[in-house]
């Protein structure tokens, strides 16, 4: 069961995708998005949900780094009263990125933080998930499966935009999730 404070299980992030892709909105109401790229975007970038609120503020963008690597970057409030912003590689060509920036094309205008946790909401009924889902979880599933494939703290604090108490935490609970996956592998080799 997923709750705000939780992240997805494998099983439930599969089933929220594949229930994305054919999810139909009622007329009208989320006019110009398209279900399955707010998902995705909110499982491949980790944003938080007030950016995707006020993407105009956070001047949400697409910008290709020297590394070769395009990223979805918006800005964070200042801290230390210094410009903050925060980046998250979504893909090596323009055919990669071609659905994000359809996507981003979609958040303006401006839509209520609300507008959002309800198309997921919406979105993870049809999937069969009890509990409630929102953008939250889905930040929280984003971390989980980040320290999955990271195994490296400081990756999850630079690309989750987290403390480094909280990327330990996600860190240790990916771990965990290892030992069990490991464990029922060899049940069943055994």
């Amino acid at each position: 069961m997923a709750s705000t404070t939780t992240s997805l299980t494998d099983q439930e992030l599969s089933a929220l995708r594949k229930a994305a892709a054919r999810f139909t909105p009622r007329p009208g109401y989320y006019a110009g998005l398209n279900p399955a790229n707010v998902i995705r975007w909110a499982l491949e970038t980790g944003q938080h949900p007030s950016v995707l609120a006020d993407p105009e503020g956070h001047r949400v963008r697409i910008e290709r780094e020297r590394n070769g690597l395009f990223y979805v970057k918006w800005d964070r409030p200042k801290k230390r009263g210094a410009d903050a912003a925060s980046g998250v590689p979504i893909g090596r060509t323009e055919q990669e990125v071609a659905w994000a920036r359809e996507t981003l094309a979609s958040f303006l205008p401006r839509r209520s933080a609300r507008s959002y946790a309800r198309l997921v909401d919406e979105v993870a009924k049809a999937a069969g998930i009890t509990g409630r889902v929102s953008m939250r979880t889905l930040r929280h599933t984003y971390l989980t499966q980040l320290a999955r494939k990271a195994l490296d703290p400081a990756v999850v604090v630079q690309l989750g935009n987290v403390s480094p108490r909280e990327a330990i935490r996600y860190t240790k609970g990916a771990a965990m999730d290892r030992d069990v996956e490991v464990f029922e592998r060899m049940r069943e080799g055994a």
